[in-house]
């Protein structure tokens, strides 16, 4: 008979560790909505390989600092990782809504610009993370 694996019982009031779980899920669902995105011009600027590099990337580290933190009892080492982390996800958020706005977005108010621009606000989903930490802990 297989057994499903037990939830140890301190995790299910672990908020950070909750939080650490869905920031790393949304960074890497959100390499997959860059990549959607993105290719719609075929990554006409090098620098729109950024934000899907950095969205790779960052899922396998968040990984590496919970491990760090459940497993091999760092916490220096998740603590460290969950930083480095977060603030390049606030400056890959900022300059995406600083290329975006380049975008021609502001040129043109009809209907067809407001519908098919480049969502400016988009690259703020980098952001998000220091919101849900701020509120959780």
């Amino acid at each position: 008979m297989i057994h499903a694996m037990r939830i140890p019982d301190r995790w299910r009031s672990d908020y950070a560790l909750w939080v650490e779980v869905f920031v790393l899920l949304n960074l890497a669902f959100l390499a997959l909505d860059i990549f959607m995105a993105h290719s719609e011009n075929s990554f006409r600027r090098q620098a729109e390989y950024i934000p899907l590099y950095f969205s790779l990337l960052a899922p396998p580290l968040l990984l590496i600092a919970v491990l760090a933190r459940e497993r091999w009892n760092k916490q220096g080492l998740w603590s460290a990782l969950g930083h480095i982390v977060g603030w390049i996800s606030v400056l890959v958020g900022l300059a995406g809504v600083i290329y975006h706005l380049e975008s021609g977005f502001f040129a043109e108010y009809t209907l067809k610009s407001l519908t098919y621009a480049v969502p400016f606000v988009a690259p703020l989903a980098y952001i998000r993370w220091l919101i849900q930490v701020s509120a959780c802990c």
